[in-house]
C-alpha cells in the first residue's frame, strides 16, 4: 500500500499557503477598519465640540443682534408709532409689524415682541408726561428710551400745531392734501432725526446680521459634516462581508490544515479509501468556499462602483422676511 502521509502533507501545505495569504489580507482589512473607525470617532468628537462652540457664538451674536434690532426699530419706527397714537388714540403691535418689518428679523413672533415693547414704552412715556414729568436726560437714560420720550414730546407739540394749522386752512377753504397723521409723523421725524446716529446704528446692525447669517451657515455645515462622519463610523463599525470572510477563512483552516495534520499525527495513519475520499472532499470544499467568497466580494465591489444618482447638496438659506 502506498504511503498515505504524502497526501495529508500535501493538502496541509497547500491549504496552509492559502490560509497565510487569505489571513494576511483579512488581518490587514481588520487593522485598516479599526484605524479608520478611530479616525472617524476622533473627527466626530472634534466636530461635536466645534459645533457646540460655534452654536454658542451664534447665540451670543443673536442676542447682540436682537438688542441692535430693538435700537434700530426704535430709531426707524418710534416717530410713526407715536404719530399713530397721537392722531388715532391707539396703536397696536400688529399695525406696526404689518407696515414696518425690520430687515434681519427672522420670525413674526420676534417682530411682534419688538413692536409690542415699543408700544408699551410709548404708553409709559405718555403717562410720564401726563403726570407732569420732564424729558429725561440722555446721560442717565438708555438711548432707545430717550428716543421714545423725545418722539412723544415732539408729537404732543406737533399735534397742537397741526391742529391749529388745519383749523386755519379749513376756515380759509384750503384743506391740506396730506393727513394729520402724515403731518405729525413728518414733524416728529424732523424734530428727532439724528442722521449720524442712525447711520452708525445701520452699519452696526448690518454687520450683526451678516455675522449671524455666516455663523448660522457655519453651524449648519458642521452639523451636516458631523452627521456624515457619524454615518461613516456606523458603516465602518459594521463592515460588509467581514464575518463572511472570517467564516470562509476558518472553514478552510479547519478542513485544509487542521484535519490533515490530525490525520498525520493519528496512529495508525488514515490510509483507507473512504478516509482519503473524505479528506479530498473536505479539502475541495474548502477551496470552493474560498472561491465562492472571492466571487461574492468581486460582485459586491462591481455593484458598489456603479455611479448612482445623488441628491443635490443641501444649501442653507437664511431668508429675510419682506421689509420696508
Amino acid at each position: 500500500m502506498a504511503d498515505p502521509e504524502w497526501l495529508l502533507a500535501t493538502m496541509a501545505q497547500s491549504a496552509a499557503a492559502l490560509v497565510a495569504i487569505v489571513g494576511g489580507f483579512l488581518v490587514n482589512r481588520v487593522v485598516t477598519l479599526n484605524s479608520e473607525r478611530q479616525g472617524l470617532d476622533r473627527r466626530a468628537r472634534e466636530l461635536e465640540q466645534q459645533t457646540r462652540d460655534q452654536a454658542e457664538r451664534r447665540r451670543e451674536t443673536r442676542l447682540r443682534r436682537v438688542g441692535a434690532s430693538w435700537d434700530r426699530y426704535v430709531g426707524w419706527v418710534a416717530a410713526r408709532c407715536v404719530a399713530r397714537y397721537e392722531t388715532h388714540g391707539s396703536v397696536s403691535p400688529e399695525w406696526l409689524v404689518d407696515r414696518y418689518w425690520l430687515r434681519g428679523v427672522p420670525t413674526r413672533e420676534e417682530m411682534l415682541g419688538i413692536a409690542g415693547l415699543l408700544v408699551e414704552k410709548t404708553m409709559k412715556a405718555y403717562e410720564h408726561f401726563e403726570r407732569g414729568g420732564s424729558q429725561p436726560d440722555l446721560e442717565t437714560t438708555d438711548w432707545s428710551d430717550y428716543k421714545i420720550y423725545q418722539c412723544v414730546e415732539a408729537a404732543r407739540e406737533a399735534s397742537v400745531r397741526v391742529a391749529r394749522r388745519e383749523e386755519f386752512r379749513l376756515k380759509a377753504g384750503r384743506p391740506s392734501s396730506s393727513s394729520v397723521y402724515d403731518q405729525v409723523r413728518a414733524a416728529v421725524s424732523s424734530a428727532t432725526r439724528s442722521e449720524t446716529s442712525e447711520r452708525d446704528q445701520q452699519k452696526r446692525y448690518d454687520k450683526l446680521i451678516e455675522d449671524e447669517r455666516e455663523q448660522q451657515e457655519l453651524v449648519a455645515r458642521l452639523e451636516r459634516e458631523h452627521e456624515f462622519v457619524r454615518t461613516e463610523a456606523a458603516r465602518v463599525a459594521k463592515p460588509r462581508g467581514l464575518w463572511l470572510a472570517a467564516s470562509a477563512f476558518a472553514y478552510l483552516t479547519v478542513v485544509g490544515v487542521v484535519v490533515p495534520v490530525v490525520g498525520l499525527a493519528w496512529r495508525p495513519v488514515w490510509s483507507g479509501l473512504l478516509a482519503r475520499r473524505w479528506l479530498v472532499g473536505l479539502f475541495v470544499s474548502g477551496l470552493l468556499v474560498l472561491g465562492w467568497y472571492l466571487f461574492w466580494a468581486i460582485r459586491q465591489l462591481s455593484e458598489s462602483s456603479v455611479p448612482q444618482d445623488q441628491d443635490e447638496p443641501t444649501q442653507v438659506e437664511s431668508g429675510e422676511p419682506p421689509g420696508v
